[in-house]
């Protein structure tokens, strides 16, 4: 899995910036405590315990001040969810879909929330943007929000538009949005001493200026304040320049195997280079989310994002400067103007009132097999929090029941697509009413112990993806656990699949022992599926969580292998593999690799079934 090799590249980049940014923080409370040793009095100095006592304790202070307001900006950041950053942008929400553009956008973005397997995120748009641009953020999946420039949206078409999202979407896959706000918190904390220098300066806040009339003093206490915490800044910035880079680079490579066409993102940065903003962004704030935004005009030093130039040429080797500058001179002539060279006008755009046509890649998502009538429910908040609570098997409450009949019209490969889809209108419910969903969620959960795998799993979605919602700060899994600390709670997992997804004893165990041959070449053990498996699978699934990165795949790896034995893929082995890949955090466009080359082989076999065919088009 090509995919995840790079994936863990990226964070060991990320992580050395990360060290580095300490490293400055660092520095930055030994300089702060040098100066405090300059300009404390004697008696100050020797009631700390001397001048080696006094740099240490007055470090550690502006170490905890820096760490302190850092924490309280990722805390606020997470509390909020990531529409507080687009809002404070002059962001406005993006859910009419009269318009055929909007609808258009709408369309692409559910196509690919359906096919990472996470929720639709809520869209935005910028107004007074004429740039081409768009980020995405948030400090989950389940509180993402996705916005776009007026640029983006009138002038991107829509294969440009699908490379455009499935570059944000892989930032949202490979933990790029988590880090992000970090970022800004760090930043926060680190402007923070600038911003300390910037008011003892000014001489408005100086309580030393109000006791002693030692005006110079505070004057000099502000100059080497905000030298300090500008030169932090200076290097802050650097850093989370680089860090952002490595994740650019990655997002690109990840939006190609979304997409498998490189175009699209390869014409977008190509509208971006050639427009005569460049992606630039007029508002004020708009410096603290560049290392968010796709397209980043940035100086080289302070550069979020590579040459538009390189990125271009990753996913188009043949492109060249002279053809980026031929499309910049092209930007520039009016419309109706003959292209450089003697070339032909360029077509006028299509009026937006005319209906834009439907992508033939979209008669193949789930979004086709829905009626019209249900998209209508989902854009409403009442009625699609009705439908989530009878997806997840919950009795309905007095009087309704309309979500229960949509239920039951479904296709059993369906429901977790439609559960998805629900989360932009259910994410706009007062907080209070999201609890008490959450709550009659768990309840409608534990009153029924005979759920079979695929509800099961459905709900157990739906129940973490409410809650991130809520509480978007909880959403982290940092694990390092060995694999063979949890081998015992593997077999479990695995024969709980086994089971559930086989009619036939032998088959099961068939399954079984190849999943634990795939995870732990050489071992023998029996198969043995726990009874009760429920309680047994919730704590199978807790210990995995505290797995690493690279032992959480190769349970994966092996429970692929579970699922390709009988070649074909059922609805319930589907929805416990999503269920796994969104608990332990694991990207699905390497899934969709890795099912796609499974089912080419189950092909040539002459054994392809129908419902491995169905559940394959839905990831």
């Amino acid at each position: 899995m090509r995919f995840l090799d790079d994936q863990a590249a990226a964070r060991r980049r990320t992580r050395l910036c990360l060290a580095l940014l300490a490293l400055v923080v660092l520095l930055m409370a030994l300089a702060s405590a040098g100066l405090a040793l300059v300009f404390l009095p004697r008696e100050v100095i020797d009631y700390l315990g001397g001048r080696g006592a006094t740099l240490v304790k007055t470090g550690l202070v502006f170490t905890g001040i820096i760490a302190g307001a850092s924490f309280w900006k990722v805390r606020q950041l997470a509390r909020q969810g990531g529409e507080a950053v687009v809002r404070r942008l002059g962001a406005v929400p993006l859910d009419d879909q009269t318009d055929p553009r909007t609808r258009q956008l709408h369309n692409v973005v559910a196509e690919m929330a359906l096919a990472a397997g996470v929720p639709v995120p809520r869209l935005y748009l910028l107004p007074d943007e004429p740039a081409i641009n768009a980020f995405i953020s948030g400090y989950g999946p389940a509180d993402a929000s996705l916005c776009l420039t007026r640029g983006a949206l009138q002038l991107l078409n829509r294969d440009e538009l699908q490379g455009v999202v499935a570059h944000e979407f892989s930032h949202l896959l490979n933990g790029d949005m988590r880090l992000n706000l970090r970022l800004l918190g760090w930043l926060h904390g680190i402007s923070l001493i600038a911003d300390l220098g910037q008011e003892l300066f000014s001489d408005r806040t100086s309580t030393i200026t109000r006791v002693d009339g030692n005006h110079l003093l505070g004057w000099l206490l502000g100059t080497v304040l905000l030298a300090v915490g500008g030169c932090g800044l200076f290097l802050a910035n650097l850093i989370q320049a680089a860090a952002a880079r490595s994740r650019e680079r990655l997002a690109d490579a990840s939006a190609v195997q979304f997409t498998r066409q490189p175009q699209g993102l390869a014409n977008a940065l190509k509208k971006i280079a050639a427009h005569p903003l460049q992606g630039r962004l007029y508002h004020r704030r708009a410096r603290s989310v560049a290392h968010m935004v796709l397209g980043d005009s940035g100086a080289s030093w302070f550069a979020t994002h590579p040459p538009v130039l390189e990125r271009i040429q990753h996913l188009e080797p043949d492109f060249d400067e002279w053809q980026l500058e031929r499309l910049r001179a092209e930007a520039l002539l009016p419309m109706g103007v003959a292209y450089v060279a003697g070339g032909t006008p360029p077509a006028s755009p299509p009026p937006t009132a005319v209906a834009l046509p439907v992508a033939p890649a979209l008669a193949d998502t789930p979004l086709r097999a829905l009626p019209p009538a249900l998209h209508e429910v989902l854009r409403q908040p009442q009625q699609a929090a009705e439908l989530l609570l009878a997806l997840a098997g919950t009795p309905p409450a007095a009087g309704g029941g309309e979500g229960a009949r949509w239920v039951n019209s479904l296709h059993a490969s369906l429901r977790l697509p439609v559960a998805q889809l629900t989360l932009p209108a259910i994410r706009q419910l007062p907080r209070p009413v999201l609890r008490q969903l959450l709550i009659d969620l768990k309840a409608g959960f534990a009153a029924a112990p005979d759920l079979e795998l695929s509800r099961y799993c459905l709900a157990q979605i739906i129940q973490r993806q409410l809650i991130a919602s809520l509480a978007p700060g909880r959403q982290r899994l940092s694990g390092r656990g060995k694999l063979a600390q949890a081998r015992t709670a593997v077999l479990t997992f695995y024969a709980v699949a086994a089971e559930q997804s086989h009619d036939d004893v032998q088959a099961a165990r068939r399954a079984f022992l190849l999943a634990v041959a795939r995870t732990f070449p050489g071992l023998h053990c029996s198969y043995a599926p726990p009874r009760p498996w429920r309680p047994a699978l919730d704590g199978a699934l807790a210990q995995l969580a505290q797995l690493s990165v690279a032992a959480r795949t190769l349970v994966l790896e092996g429970l692929l292998c579970l699922i390709e034995a009988d070649e074909r893929v059922q609805t319930a082995e589907l929805e416990l593999l999503r269920l796994y890949c969104t608990v332990l955090e694991l990207p699905y466009p390497a899934l969709d690799e890795y099912l796609s080359l499974a089912d080419d082989k189950l092909s040539q076999k002459g054994g392809r079934s129908a419902d491995t065919g169905q559940v394959i088009s839905a990831l």
